[in-house]
């Protein structure tokens, strides 16, 4: 459970837990990776969204405009890949949208710090990761276009 889940935040494993144990009560059945994966889509489910817009919401009221539609661009570019993206792909991100060089920099430095410092990301061998794989997935699933 706790790899899959990707970070062991205590909320978002008790959720996969609880899920992994409705599907199972009343049936004898061992959990395993199949029973966990299942609970796994159970929770990315529409029916389940809103244990995960608080982390988009939370950029809209954290962040002001155009800051956190950046922040979106970068995660919508992050989520598409499970082992991250480097520094090089979120440069060209916000290069569709913010010309001048020094500025892109400037605002890819403090959106990644931001970003990292929240929770969202995390730096592996040099790629910019979810943090979260439950929030990747849902990210994927229902927010990046």
């Amino acid at each position: 459970m706790v790899q899959r889940v990707g970070w062991p935040v205590p909320y978002y494993l008790q959720l996969l837990f609880n899920t992994v144990y409705e599907q199972v009560e009343n049936k004898i059945q061992a959990v395993d990776q199949q029973a966990v994966d299942k609970a796994f889509d159970t929770l990315l489910a529409p029916a389940h969204k809103a244990y995960f817009d608080y982390w988009r919401q939370r950029l809209s009221d954290e962040l002001e405009q155009p800051d956190s539609a950046y922040a979106i661009r970068l995660l919508n570019s992050i989520c598409q890949d499970k082992s991250g993206v480097s520094r090089q792909t979120l440069q060209q991100v916000l290069s569709k949208v913010i010309s001048d060089p020094e500025q892109k920099d400037e605002k890819l430095r403090y959106l990644l710090d931001v970003l990292e410092n929240d929770g969202y990301l995390v730096v592996i061998e040099q790629r910019y990761c979810f943090r979260l794989a439950l929030l990747r997935e849902y990210w994927q699933q229902r927010v990046a276009f």
